[in-house]
């Protein structure tokens, strides 16, 4: 390693300078493909203005600006897909100078690829303020100063020389099918050629440099020659140039490097293959040289980790993972009874696993996805007591979604007041369906206790009205869901208050029967009241409650006639029964508007009464 005092700082400041673009000349681009912030920033005042630098995320950000000469920069002490990319470029631009930063002592990992001219030139990260990166810019320099004409006369032997048998290899194909098409159009027209047929179009699967087309002479045919037929169908096949294989030796640098760094030994879950990893770079090896030692003792490493791996996924359920690590190693030529052990273990648990993921789905709620669970276990061969098991745990996970729903529109419907029928969504009707599917269950129980205190609530309301028959009905119904101290005492203050209206109606009626004695031993004596009757129908309401309860009955409503025919002070004098349609009636009564040609006294109010009846 080259020192990194003042004097190797000195040597390569001289080196930059000396080879410093002048004044008004285009500087070269460099792009930096890194992940590493800190290396930019260090390669900042080596570069000065040496170049013009753009970092990059990835070779396909390459965006060359029209004639100028670029570079590129590939750090690979952060990047772990480092030699993918500088595959990738060597692929696309064969003819541009690469640069490669490695990390300490990883330059001999490189050799293969800077053998065969794949990279200008390879600096570890310590020697960046050594000559060494000097050397290496000004290599850069001078493939860089011979322009892109004739960059291939400036790049290194071993990487000329692929690119000029590609050349020639392409130039050779191209000569022969044109030649091809001439002699067949030849033949078909009889030797005479009004014109030349096109050749086949030339496919390759990587760019490359344009190759040249050779100059066919036309020679001047006679004037009676014949134009010959189109030869669409005697067109040659177009003839595709794949790619070469990477080397065997570079194959197994990156795989060692994989291996080293540990990250990208065996491919990715749920992600495509791309061949970076430790296994595909060994099996590519393998696909070249079946019989290579390394490349085989290396599958050997990995399918240790793989089987550890496989166990680790058996044990958390991903039986998926582990089946795709099995067939990974499965035509390789490794482990085959080992493989087979695991086949099996992965066949026993998926039974296990099925089971558990539909108990889960059970839980969750989700009944159709564990229906289809509960199929496959089945299709499994699974022991009929675990499947009755899972058909148990299902229903009582069905019953329980229904019971809650039917729970919440219950409590919705004692809320809203639609406690029984004849509202079409009573809580009544939610509650014995509950009890239809679970009599027992806490649900059931809690709905029916919240039903229970709303109806003796309303059976209270109703007593205090006087509404003695819909309250009975209400505590009838209240009863359904059990007796206790509070159905109790609501009778109880029914039996009361139903005691304490008859006694009231036995009373007026006892007081009717006087007045109607003394009216009879008066005699002839006049009525202290006149009979009202209505100038127009009268609007009466019939009270919802007693509509509800079927009751019919009357209301005799007494007040003072007005002159303009208006009651005032109105009172109930009589009703049947009681307090049921008095509010009712008062309401009539006030709205109303009455005959006066009655009136004793056409100017002042007089007593009259009249009866309203309900039915």
């Amino acid at each position: 390693m080259a020192s990194t005092g003042p004097s190797s700082q000195r040597t390569g400041q001289e080196a930059h300078s000396t080879t410093a673009p002048a004044a008004g000349s285009r500087r070269p681009v460099l792009y930096l493909l890194s992940s590493d912030d800190g290396l930019l920033i260090e390669l900042g005042p080596l570069l000065g203005d040496r170049y013009r630098t753009r970092p990059i995320d990835s070779a396909e950000q390459l965006e060359p600006a029209g004639d100028a000469s670029w570079a590129m920069l590939i750090d690979a002490t952060t990047r772990t897909d480092a030699r993918a990319q500088a595959a990738r470029f060597e692929q696309q631009h064969p003819l541009v100078p690469l640069l490669i930063v490695c990390a300490d002592g990883t330059t001999a990992d490189w050799a293969s690829a800077r053998s065969r001219g794949m990279v200008s030139a390879v600096i570890e990260r310590s020697a960046l303020q050594t000559p060494a990166f000097a050397d290496a810019l000004a290599t850069l320099d001078r493939q860089l100063s011979a322009g892109a004409t004739d960059a291939a006369a400036v790049a290194t032997p071993a990487r000329r020389g692929p690119t000029m048998v590609k050349r020639l290899v392409l130039l050779l194909i191209a000569m022969t099918l044109v030649l091809a098409g001439t002699l067949t159009w030849y033949l078909r027209s009889g030797g005479t050629a009004g014109s030349l047929a096109k050749p086949a179009p030339l496919v390759a699967s990587r760019p490359s440099a344009p190759v040249p087309m050779p100059a066919m002479p036309v020679t001047p045919v006679a004037a009676q020659a014949i134009t010959p037929a189109p030869l669409a169908a005697t067109t040659p096949p177009p003839v595709t140039v794949t790619a070469p294989q990477r080397p065997v030796l570079e194959l197994l640098s990156d795989a060692r490097v994989a291996f080293r760094e540990g990250k990208a030994l065996l491919p990715r879950a749920n992600e495509a293959a791309r061949g970076d990893t430790a296994l595909e770079l060994y099996m590519a090896v393998l696909a070249q040289d079946p019989q290579n030692e390394e490349a085989r003792d290396g599958l050997r490493r990995l399918f240790s980790m793989a089987r550890s791996r496989i166990q680790s996924n058996l044990g958390s359920g991903k039986l998926d993972e582990a089946s795709r690590l099995v067939a990974a190693f499965r035509n390789v030529g490794i482990g085959r009874d080992e493989l087979a052990t695991l086949d099996s273990q992965i066949a026993a648990a998926r039974p296990r696993w099925l089971v558990s993921q539909a108990r889960a789905a059970i839980a969750s709620g989700d009944t159709a996805t564990a229906n289809q669970l509960m199929a496959q276990v089945a299709a499994g061969g699974a022991d009929r007591a675990v499947l009755a098991d899972l058909r148990r745990e299902l229903d009582a996970s069905s019953a329980r979604a229904t019971l809650t729903e039917l729970a919440s529109r219950a409590h919705a419907a004692i809320v809203a007041g639609a406690l029984l029928e004849p509202d079409p969504d009573n809580a009544q009707a939610r509650v014995r369906a509950m009890q239809q599917l679970d009599r027992n269950h806490a649900l059931t129980l809690a709905a029916q206790r919240e039903l229970q205190a709303a109806l003796l609530a309303r059976a209270r309301s109703a007593t205090r009205a006087g509404q003695f028959d819909l309250a009975q009905q209400v505590l009838g119904s209240a009863a359904d869901y059990g007796n206790g101290a509070e159905l109790a005492g609501a009778r109880k203050q029914l039996q009361d208050d139903m005691q304490a209206a008859q006694g009231r109606a036995a009373a007026a009626a006892a007081a009717a029967r006087d007045a109607q004695k003394q009216t009879a031993s008066a005699g002839t004596a006049p009525a202290d009241f006149i009979r009202a009757r209505p100038t127009s129908p009268i609007a009466v309401t019939f009270p919802q409650q007693a509509f509800e309860a079927g009751q019919h009955g009357y209301v005799i409503v007494e007040f003072m006639l007005s002159p303009k025919g208006k009651a005032l002070e109105p009172r109930v004098l009589e009703a049947d029964p009681v307090r049921i349609f008095d509010a009712a009636a008062i309401q009539a009564v006030r709205g109303g508007r009455f005959d006066t040609s009655a009136l004793a006294d056409p100017g002042k109010p007089q007593r009259a009464r009249i009866r309203i009846t309900f039915k």
